[in-house]
């Protein structure tokens, strides 16, 4: 699940194993109980992140957090279309250039 400025962007599934067969990665609709756990593990960090990627994995009890990436994630940006991508990019400018500015 992908952050900017705290606001969620998109979510991807990757697929890791099959790279080779051209299916590395895609888009997909999160979850309300995955969005909730995503939002509440960010909540958690002293500041807001210019952008974060948070990684879950689904058990029966529901989402678990694998990892959040807050420095250098590949972000999934190329997996969407053209429009959603050329916002969430820009989302992702605006944020850190408003990151660069405060105080």
């Amino acid at each position: 699940m992908v952050f900017i400025d705290g606001h969620h962007s998109h979510a991807f599934l990757r697929f890791p194993g099959i790279v080779a067969a051209g299916r590395a990665a895609e888009v997909v609709e999160a979850t309300a109980p995955q969005l909730d756990l995503a939002r509440a593990v960010l909540a958690d960090l002293p500041t807001t992140p210019t952008y974060a990627r948070v990684d879950l994995v689904t058990t029966e009890a529901g989402p678990v957090v694998m990892e959040v990436e807050l420095t250098e994630p590949w972000l999934g940006f190329s997996l969407l279309p053209d429009a959603a991508q050329r916002r969430a990019v820009g989302s992702l400018a605006e944020a850190v250039v408003a990151a660069s500015v405060r105080p």
